[in-house]
């Protein structure tokens, strides 16, 4: 049987694992990458198929880190009232409201949109066991089954019957948060599962609970029932405790990490385990602030990118997201968001073997932007910029 060839030849082709290449293309066998050629060289394949879209730059599609589909029936505009626990009761409210044919329909469009925009691989969350979502070809779901409860005493039933679902079902169990989960729960999930990942330093009210055992996320875990009385606070940082609980023993996906301390960028930056997923757009629709990305940098500390919900953010674009970083932080060079947005991303998810570089023998994923011009000589900051016109998702 003949293996399907064929080339997708651009002006400048960025390879992420290596510096961009200009007037390059990528060689595609059947569904896997074969090697980068030379557009002089060309002529060494007469009998492919070859694709060029003159003003253009090929990267490797993107990696959304953190997403929860689920929640896309859910307007975003209702995140806007009232404070963050506030905006969760409501949400809450809102997606137990609806049918669950409605909530996998809209996660279904979320998806393809997803695909459109340019992302092959994506972490989904869910408290749904929405696992038979039908995928658009070209996007792979990586689904994190997300289990919530504060009190120690449910943590054996909880954990037992997630566990359940996860033996029918192809997924990875997860802990929502340090603030909505036990630390018997979180041990159990992190002693079951090589890679978790969970919300992490998002708000100041989870920040002033975890540290106080008062404040707003005391009261709603006291509205609905979930309020373990016996906890006082924990004793040091909030990565202190993450680490202290094991949390940092495999690798983890921490969301946000907005709210951290200098004790907390220490911790972070000691464990070579740890990524932290940026979501700015999310960030700046809940009013939560900003995350210290610079002192993140600093620490190398690995850092991906998601677009959290549409409860949060306007779309699931990592475009979007990208360009929101570019602004955000002008310091950033262009080529670590880039980073941030595929190989990093492909590393935190353990599938660097097939998504995040132009590299042989990796899948051929790849996002072709065209432009009106002809692109400079970085082409990195051509991308965040968003200067292009046309995105072609191969």
């Amino acid at each position: 049987m003949s293996i399907k060839r064929r080339i997708i030849r651009a002006d400048w082709v960025l390879p992420v694992s290596s510096p961009p290449l200009k007037d390059y293309a990528v060689l595609v066998e059947s569904d896997r990458i074969a090697g980068l050629i030379p557009v002089s060289e060309l002529t060494r394949y007469p009998a492919s198929e070859v694709h060029y879209v003159q003003n253009s730059i090929l990267l490797p599609a993107w990696v959304n880190a953190h997403t929860h589909l689920e929640l896309s029936a859910v307007p975003q505009t209702f995140a806007a009232a009232g404070k963050y626990t506030g905006w969760i009761s409501e949400v809450t409210a809102l997606r137990q409201s609806l049918p669950i044919e409605q909530i996998g329909s809209a996660a279904e469009r979320s998806a393809r949109a997803c695909r459109n925009s340019g992302t092959a691989l994506l972490a989904d969350i869910s408290n749904l066991p929405l696992t038979d979502l039908l995928m658009p070809t070209g996007l792979e779901r990586i689904v994190y089954y997300e289990l919530i409860n504060f009190l120690p005493n449910q943590a054996g039933f909880v954990f037992e019957q997630a566990q359940r679902l996860k033996d029918r079902h192809d997924l990875h169990l997860t802990p929502h948060a340090l603030h909505s989960v036990s630390a018997e729960l979180l041990r159990k999930i992190r002693n079951s599962e090589h890679r978790i990942t969970l919300h992490f330093a998002e708000s100041p009210e989870e920040a002033e609970f975890l540290l106080t055992a008062s404040g707003p996320f005391r009261d709603f875990l006291n509205r609905i029932g979930r309020m373990n009385p016996h906890f006082t606070g924990i004793k040091n940082s909030l990565a202190g405790y993450a680490a202290e609980l094991g949390l940092f023993d495999d690798p983890v996906i921490l969301v946000h990490g907005v709210q951290v301390t200098p004790a907390d960028l220490e911790i972070l930056g000691h464990h070579r385990t740890v990524s932290i997923c940026l979501c700015p757009g999310s960030n700046l629709t809940l009013n939560v602030g900003l995350p210290p990305v610079e002192k993140y940098l600093n620490k190398d500390v690995n850092l991906i990118i998601g677009t959290d919900s549409m409860a949060s953010n306007e779309d699931l674009d990592m475009n979007r997201e990208i360009n929101l970083l570019g602004q955000l932080f002008p310091e950033l060079a262009a080529d670590k968001i880039i980073e941030m947005a595929t190989i990093n991303g492909a590393k935190a998810l353990g599938r660097c073997a097939d998504y995040g570089t132009i590299e042989p023998g990796k899948l051929a994923r790849l996002n072709l932007f065209s432009f009106d011009y002809k692109p400079g000589d970085d082409p990195c900051a051509e991308v965040v910029a968003r200067n292009w016109s046309k995105l072609e998702c191969i």
